[in-house]
């Protein structure tokens, strides 16, 4: 591995006009010291991982402001066997909101997008977040968090949310994406399963959603889920396995492992 020193994130102004405070910086650096963070080109998650953020401090910038630098080790060839620092593993999904929630980059922050968030807060429950992804990043996120779901997905999908949640979330999505033909605007799932009594978290991407794929993944996309698992080997030491969903089918984008290093799962 070869590392680097990054600023990662300020408390200067935007472009956006948006502001992170001293203490999102310094929140943001206690799960730097607890857990691995994967290091992604561009904060598009259909990119495996190119390093692991290793460590990070809250400084003052020369003006003032206040930053926060990264130590950020980046994965060479020969890596495979990357090693375990103080006990750390990669930084697992914390949230298990009661039906969803919903995290969102600043691509939403426009009347049209505010008034979606809106809707699915108003459907979930849960308050949503800004996600700490800034600045003119050429795609746009938004993210469903499910959390974890036990060991059958499709049923503990609808366990959370029930038949009248899950029906209104198909048609908030259905309804703002009908007229959308932007080639980087994603929606991620994230749910979290019981694999081999471990708890992995899957993540399944569309790229520029359709009225059609968004039904057609509430239909039978997630029940899918499944059955595309059951035909991996897949480790104890596996944290995260990212799928994309195009055209009704899934596959397999790449999996990472606890120590943050990314790997293609081999089908048994």
């Amino acid at each position: 591995m070869r590392f680097e020193y990054h600023i990662l994130a300020t408390t200067h102004i935007d472009q956006n006009r948006y502001k992170l405070t001293k203490e999102a910086l310094e929140k943001a650096n206690v799960q730097i010291k607890e857990y691995y963070i994967p290091g992604i080109n561009d904060h598009d998650p259909r990119n495996p991982p190119i390093g692991r953020i290793e460590s990070g401090r809250v400084i003052e910038l020369d003006d003032g402001e206040w930053g926060l630098e990264v130590e950020l080790a980046i994965f060479e060839e020969g890596d495979e066997k990357v090693p375990y620092l103080n006990g750390k593993k990669l930084v697992p999904e914390i949230e298990n909101p009661e039906k969803f929630k919903v995290m969102y980059d600043i691509s939403y922050d426009n009347p049209e997008g505010k008034e979606l968030i809106k809707k699915l807060t108003l459907i979930s429950g849960e308050e949503p977040s800004l996600g700490i992804k800034r600045g003119p990043d050429p795609i746009s996120i938004l993210i469903i968090i499910f959390g974890f779901v036990g060991i059958n997905i499709a049923i503990g999908f609808l366990r959370k949310l029930g038949a009248n949640a899950a029906d209104a979330l198909q048609k908030t999505l259905d309804e703002y994406f009908k007229g959308k033909s932007d080639n980087d605007r994603l929606i991620q799932w994230s749910v979290t399963k019981d694999v081999n009594g471990n708890p992995v978290e899957i993540w399944i991407i569309a790229t520029n959603p359709k009225k059609d794929s968004i039904k057609k993944f509430f239909e039978t996309g997630l029940g899918n889920i499944d059955d595309e698992l059951l035909e991996y080997d897949i480790p104890s030491n596996i944290s995260r396995v990212v799928f994309k969903y195009e055209k009704g089918k899934l596959s397999q984008m790449y999996s990472v492992r606890a120590d943050g290093f990314p790997i293609q799962l081999k089908k048994k």
